[in-house]
């Protein structure tokens, strides 16, 4: 009996020992995880660190970029940054576009159209706005065209061509210059009335048979296409007309004048960047 009671309690020492080796192994095992974890929480906090750095440095570095003179044309230009004793190289890039072909020749503007900010206010059609016929192109063409209403009562800037038959667009009032402008094509079967000084901007082809004042003053009207012809075949009444284009522009004789409204103008901008390796 003793003997039994012998072996049992050497059995009981052993388990102890065997549980307490246990328990210490994973003592052990926690804390060389929990050190693994540390330490990579650690170099992870210092690799973002590190990465927030290089951002704002860089950030800092691109904001000293000055970008190409306004005539520089499509391309890139290395320029080099100091920041106290670091420098880098980078690539500007720009692509300012030729200037337009103006008619009757004239004072060009200083700077290019800014042809975004003008588009900024567009809207979607509201009087009609059907898939246009045409299936092929030369010049810009939007997928839907928007039919004219015969009075039109303020500016008009859409996103779709413009499509009318006869129409007459009014001022607010006589000193306000309208605008009309599409991305697209503006078409006119038969006449475009104004009443006051305006502009007419589009994407691509611009064309009017007849373009009449309804004022009892003269009035200036500026005509621009980004890429397309522009056509005005006669005129009614006293009319001062000024073209802007790359392509054909086509306008009769008209009053000589100087006060045309002008479309805004940008500043010189950077299209993109590169490191210079």
């Amino acid at each position: 009996m003793k003997r039994c009671l012998d072996r049992a309690h050497e059995n009981t020492r052993n388990s102890r020992g065997s549980i307490m080796i246990m328990a210490l192994f994973c003592v052990m095992l926690m804390a060389y995880l929990a050190s693994r974890v540390t330490s990579q929480g650690i170099a992870l906090s210092q690799i973002s660190r590190e990465i927030t750095a290089g951002s704002l440095f860089r950030n800092h570095i691109r904001s000293k970029l000055t970008p190409l003179p306004l005539g520089s044309g499509r391309g890139c230009a290395r320029e080099v940054i100091s920041d106290g004793d670091v420098s880098q190289a980078w690539y500007v890039c720009s692509i300012d576009s030729a200037p337009l072909r103006q008619e009757p020749p004239g004072p060009a503007p200083v700077a290019p159209f800014d042809w975004a900010s003008i588009f900024s206010n567009a809207i979607v059609c509201q009087t009609g706005r059907t898939p246009t016929a045409r299936r092929a192109f030369t010049t810009p063409s939007a997928a839907f065209d928007c039919a004219m209403p015969a009075d039109v009562h303020g500016n008009l800037i859409v996103v779709e061509n413009l499509r009318g038959g006869t129409v007459t667009v009014a001022a607010p009032s006589p000193a306000t210059a309208i605008l009309v402008a599409t991305p697209g094509e503006l078409t006119m079967q038969n006449s475009l009335t104004l009443s006051s000084d305006a502009v007419l901007v589009t994407g691509g082809d611009l064309s009017i048979p007849l373009l009449s004042n309804s004022s009892g003053r003269v009035i200036y009207v500026t005509l621009a296409s980004a890429h397309g012809a522009i056509r005005v075949e006669r005129l009614s009444g006293s009319i001062s007309l000024r073209g802007f284009g790359r392509s054909t522009i086509s306008l009769p004789q008209s009053l000589a004048g100087s006060q045309f409204p002008l479309l805004p103008t940008r500043s010189a901008t950077l299209c993109g960047i590169s490191p210079a390796l």
